[in-house]
């Protein structure tokens, strides 16, 4: 694979599994780019021509946006846990208030 991709760094339980399933099936793939953080790998597959994975809400939330695109893949990935922290102060920002009633009603 000539692309690059992002990778979310995390000790998130089921990363390591997630890891593994990503070398097995794209194990020639260039990391092109890494960060803990979900909105700047989104803003950054946004804004380049990285590859990357995102959750399903998160993705459905922010696609038209930021211009994301969907690509199919020909294997399964198994469902990852996510917990979001934030600073209640975090809520006056009307765009992240949104996103955690979006990502609240969906789950």
């Amino acid at each position: 694979l000539q692309e690059s991709f992002t990778q979310l760094v995390s000790r998130a339980t089921g990363m390591k599994e997630y890891h593994s399933l990503m070398d097995d099936v794209l194990g020639e793939r260039i990391i092109g780019f890494r960060s803990k953080s979900l909105m700047t790998i989104a803003n950054s597959i946004s804004s380049t021509e990285l590859i990357g994975f995102l959750p399903q809400t998160f993705f459905d939330y922010y696609s038209s946006s930021i211009k994301l695109k969907k690509v199919t893949i020909p294997f399964t990935i198994a469902p990852i846990q996510f917990y979001l922290m934030y600073n209640r102060a975090s809520l006056n920002n009307s765009g992240f208030a949104e996103l955690i009633e979006h990502i609240t009603k969906k789950h």
